[in-house]
């Protein structure tokens, strides 16, 4: 079994970072993975960590999840379309 790979975003640049922390992107499929390890030492290095009532500087999410959370919205939002068009058909009839 392989292991798990994390994205990290970044809510300072409100983006995710790119592979090997070359920048960053607002596209999920532009965005790197990392492991486990990387992730937690990215995050916990930003800024010097969580700041008391602030939100972190950077967030890491396991990549499945990300992927699986956008496919959901995805598949919500062409329901709806369809739905949409098909109110729109069926009154032009």
């Amino acid at each position: 079994m392989s292991e798990p790979r994390y994205l990290i975003w970044s809510n300072e640049h409100r983006a995710w970072w790119r592979d090997n922390r070359c920048g960053y992107t607002t596209r999920l499929a532009e965005a790197g993975f990392y492991t486990r390890e990387d992730a937690l030492a990215i995050c916990t290095d930003a800024h010097g960590g969580w700041r008391l009532n602030e939100p972190p500087p950077e967030i890491m999410v396991l990549g499945v999840d990300a992927h699986e959370v956008l496919a959901t919205a995805l598949f919500k939002k062409a329901g709806a379309v369809g739905q949409l068009f098909r109110k729109i058909v069926g009154g032009m009839q």
